[in-house]
């Protein structure tokens, strides 16, 4: 009984790292997508400009 309460726990701390990881590259990539619509932007407009 005390095996299957620790296995639970040790899934319960390793879904939290993983939603973690997951809420942590989801931001990552959202910032760079703004990055990159940001600088797309300025080059449009350096194109037209020339």
């Amino acid at each position: 009984m005390k095996r299957a309460v620790l296995c639970q726990k040790k899934l319960e701390a390793l879904c939290q790292i993983l939603i973690i990881q997951i809420k942590l590259a989801c931001v990552s990539y959202y910032k760079k997508q703004k990055v990159m619509n940001f600088f797309r932007k300025i080059w449009i407009q350096n194109d037209q400009s020339s």
